[in-house]
């Protein structure tokens, strides 16, 4: 959309009149010369730190990401200011793009990442348990395995084996989340 220095809208696009507007509030014609705050914000004043005004001020280039523009929508804003060399007017160029879809799979990618690195870790810390879990297993079914019937620790060692064998389903639960998240290989020559 093309805003002169009072904020009049002098041109815009299609594009821009369907997402400012309701299209059965007002004519594409009907747009034109409208204040940008009315119709854009729905507001009888510039909004409050109006990035086109500093634009107007400054003279430079702003740029931001706002989701209160459009429910359910992240739009990256961009103003640029456009010299009118016949009236020595300063008109500003606002570029709107709806960036919500780009948002969403950014976002998805790095829960991605994070899972996969959470993959990695899990496959790790099982491996690392995997091994002296094994010997507790070990030492202890051979010292049931030698001891009398009635000795009085031998309770205890069943204890510890049960324990040992509840661990060694967890960690297998570990190693299979690890192998789940981890990505396949692909051969690029093939």
């Amino acid at each position: 959309v093309l805003i002169d220095q009072d904020f009049n809208i002098r041109r815009q696009n299609r594009a821009y009149f369907e997402m400012a507007t309701n299209p059965n509030h007002l004519d594409l014609k009907e747009f034109k010369a409208k204040k940008c705050y009315q119709e854009f914000a729905g507001r009888n004043a510039p909004c409050p730190d109006c990035k086109v005004a500093k634009t107007q001020r400054d003279g430079l280039r702003s740029s931001w990401t706002s989701r209160r523009l459009f429910e359910g929508k992240e739009i990256e804003v961009r103003v640029l200011p456009n010299a009118d060399n016949d009236k020595n007017k300063l008109w500003m160029v606002v570029h709107y793009r709806d960036i919500t879809m780009q948002k969403a799979l950014h976002e998805s990618l790095a829960r991605a990442d994070k899972l996969a690195a959470l993959g990695k870790l899990a496959g790790g810390v099982a491996h690392e348990i995997n091994s002296p879990l094994a010997g507790i297993m070990a030492f202890a079914q051979m010292a049931l395995r030698e001891m009398q019937a009635d000795d009085p620790h031998r309770e205890d060692l069943k204890e510890i084996e049960a324990a040992a064998q509840k661990c060694k389903v967890i960690v297998e639960g570990l190693l299979g989340f690890a192998r789940q998240d981890a990505p396949e290989s692909v051969d690029v020559y093939d």
